[in-house]
């Protein structure tokens, strides 16, 4: 990812969120904390049924992998504009990750591992939430959502993709779903990128 995708992929992003909580901030917080709480979750879900139920990994499962990263990454990119914070800061962390990606041999366990940190930190942010303590704790909120950056790059590293390439996706699927980008409860209904 460059600094202009990184722009776009934040711009429109934010766009999608919209109007959603806007003239009440501490809505919009809880909304996205527990939405990328239960994109982590759907992301374990997935690493459960390699780890204990036997399923494959198979194209099959890294697809869909990689779509759940980019969703957890859009509630990600949306916490962290909601605190100011942007994504171009994160362009050299995430290449020095994937650069290190040859030394992942377990691709499943790094993945599963991934997820669990990724469903801890959300649950902290989400927690702090619940408790109204998001701006007596904002250093601790900051370093989550980083942390949550992180493992989600380690996740696309597991689905074989870069961030990039999971923010592309990301956005291609959303834009199917919600015409220009526009939220309606209508589009989100009707989910036609699923059809």
């Amino acid at each position: 990812m460059n600094n202009q995708n990184e722009s776009q992929y934040e711009a429109t992003v934010q766009k999608l969120l919209g109007a959603v909580g806007k003239d009440q901030p501490e809505e919009r917080l809880r909304y996205l904390a527990w939405g990328v709480l239960m994109e982590a979750c759907e992301l374990g879900d997935l690493v459960k049924k390699v780890h204990w139920h036997g399923h494959p990994i198979n194209q099959d499962y890294l697809d869909t992998l990689a779509d759940e990263a980019g969703d957890a990454l859009w509630y990600t990119v949306n916490l962290m504009a909601e605190y100011g914070d942007s994504l171009e800061r994160w362009e050299s962390a995430w290449k020095t990750i994937h650069a290190s990606a040859e030394f992942w041999v377990a691709r499943d366990m790094t993945t599963f591992w991934a997820v669990s940190e990724l469903i801890s930190s959300a649950s902290m942010i989400f927690d702090y939430e619940h408790h109204n303590r998001f701006v007596h704790d904002m250093d601790e909120i900051v370093n989550a959502y980083e942390y949550m950056l992180t493992m989600i790059a380690v996740v696309a590293i597991g689905a074989g993709r870069t961030i990039g390439a999971i923010a592309d996706l990301n956005l291609e699927k959303l834009g199917k779903r919600h015409p220009g980008f526009n939220f309606t409860t209508v589009s989100s209904i009707a989910r036609v990128d699923q059809t």
